[in-house]
């Protein structure tokens, strides 16, 4: 039912099913969940997105980075970056480790911004837990002229030769 809902982009009556199962204790599932978020992530209402992840975290039911990845992508779309750098860090406290896809997602917010800190501090978290970067992570058309005479600038450049 919450399935159906969602698809037919009803969330307003998907969302209170939610609810009803936490009641009874009913257990949640992935895509009880995950289907409401990405409808409202994909309408751009990254705040209700992030609400219903709130939601059913505080409710007992485990998020998964595919969800996460989901309420990132709506805040990269609305241009919220401090939700989204938040977003990040919450998805780590319970031991979610960001994919490919959720650092491809940071780093290009960090390009849009120019803060070339930032990527380069990304680029070395993805290293470390054995992410390469790629084309989707570092899209040569989009990144401004670095300045290579700053040591972030002259640290990008390098880094996206590699």
């Amino acid at each position: 039912l919450i399935h159906a809902c969602a698809k037919a982009d009803n969330t307003g009556r998907a969302a209170p099913w939610l609810d009803h199962m936490v009641k009874p204790g009913i257990q949640f599932t992935v895509t009880s969940y995950s289907t409401i978020i990405d409808r409202l992530s994909k309408s751009g209402d990254f705040a209700a997105a992030r609400q219903c992840l709130t939601r059913v975290t505080q409710a007992g039911a485990d998020a998964d980075v595919i969800a996460y990845n989901m309420v990132l992508g709506a805040c990269s779309r609305a241009g919220s970056v401090n939700t989204a750098r938040a977003l990040f860090h919450q998805m780590r406290e319970p031991g979610i480790m960001p994919n490919a896809v959720v650092f491809n997602l940071m780093v290009n917010i960090h390009v849009r911004l120019g803060n070339t800190a930032a990527i380069v501090r990304l680029l070395g978290e993805m290293r470390q837990v054995g992410t390469s970067a790629d084309q989707v992570t570092l899209p040569r058309r989009q990144m401004p002229q670095w300045k290579l005479t700053r040591p972030e600038g002259l640290k990008l450049h390098l880094l996206a030769k590699l």
